[in-house]
């Protein structure tokens, strides 16, 4: 046996073995409530633009940074047993189970994207898998306590499936909607059909009881943010509309948006892979990269454009208060790189 296997097994015992409340010898308590990102570190070449390093995992509490989980992208690809670099990204966490659902890419073309747990006390990474057939997962819906919803299933039609935060195994449940206008709305736990938009859809949140705000992506690699009427609270279908001020962006790629203090806050990205605030209601707004939100304030990085202003002391991770129009910056804690060009909310069940 590895010797990384056995400290992961001894790891797992002793987290058995503690408190709710406790983490394992050498980990910080685990935060609660909280909101987490993926964001790039430094690397060690100062003087490169974009200066990239590793990865990592940032979890963060009311008292500030509590978790910050670096080299992420190895310690996913190693888990799996993948030779070379992969892209990886976390989706989402489930913090009852205290993993995260993971995504690995490993080939040129983009086009295999492998799915995991990663138990973010043990460092333990563990391949989705089905008691019986493969695992088809299509993407993520939310993340629960101690499951996350996926479209997907173990090969076949894809359902809404059930994949179990601690072992990864997935369950398939009923049918989903496959139209391309269906878009999952996490506060009613289902489908609804969406009238008039460009293609398809992804809900961040309710502005008001039969008001969503939504992405919609474009066939013309763009993606346009907007809303999504419902005729009533429960209504199975809405009408689109894209919002008169904000724009079309690229593709939402490493981008994050949610709805948060009656707002809808969207990051993305231009084409030159500047980061920005596409919802800003000031120009100093603009240059924060939106990741989360904690009751009034929210979780963002600010001047992450390699090529843009220095603004402070260069890129940093910290709470935006949208009121008094200020960005107060997290001190990191010890043996943390900091944050580069890139961060991407990452949703909490």
């Amino acid at each position: 046996m590895r010797a990384g296997a056995i400290v992961a097994a001894a790891l797992a015992l002793l987290a058995g073995c503690a408190g709710d409340d406790e983490a394992p010898p050498g980990l910080d308590p685990w935060p609660e409530p909280m909101v987490a990102a993926m964001v790039t570190e430094p690397g060690p070449e100062a003087s490169t633009v974009p200066n990239v390093g590793g990865s990592a995992l940032v979890l963060v509490g009311e008292d500030g940074i509590a978790r910050w989980h670096s080299g992420a992208a190895e310690t996913v690809t190693e888990g799996l047993g993948l030779d070379g670099t992969s892209w990886v990204r976390a989706e989402a966490i489930a913090s009852g189970a205290r993993s995260a659902l993971v995504t690995a890419t490993v080939d040129d073309a983009f086009s295999v994207r492998l799915w995991a747990v990663w138990d973010l006390e043990t460092d333990a990474v563990t391949a989705l898998q089905c008691a019986g057939g493969e695992p088809d997962v299509l993407g993520l819906l939310e993340p629960r306590g101690d499951t996350f919803l996926v479209l997907g299933g173990c090969g076949g039609p894809a359902t809404v499936a059930t994949v179990d935060a601690a072992t990864g195994e997935v369950t398939p449940g009923e049918p989903a909607a496959r139209e391309a206008s269906a878009m999952w709305l996490p506060d009613r736990d289902a489908f609804v059909s969406v009238e008039g938009a460009p293609g398809p859809c992804v809900a961040s949140g309710m502005l008001a009881e039969t008001e969503v705000a939504v992405t919609c992506d474009r066939e013309d690699a763009l993606f346009e943010i907007g809303t999504v009427t419902l005729s009533t609270a429960d209504a199975q279908s809405g009408t689109y509309a894209p919002h008169p001020q904000w724009g079309e962006y690229p593709q939402f790629h490493r981008s994050t948006a949610f709805v948060a203090l009656g707002r809808h806050w969207v990051s993305a990205n231009t084409v030159e892979g500047t980061p920005l605030l596409a919802t800003a209601q000031s120009e100093d707004e603009f240059w924060l990269t939106p990741l989360g939100h904690l009751q009034d304030r929210i979780l963002a990085g600010r001047g992450l454009d390699s090529y843009g202003p220095v603004i402070g002391d260069g890129p940093a991770l910290g709470w935006y208060d949208p009121v008094a129009g200020e960005f107060t910056p997290l001190p990191l804690p010890e043996g943390a790189r900091g944050v580069s060009h890139a961060a991407t909310g990452v949703p909490v069940g």
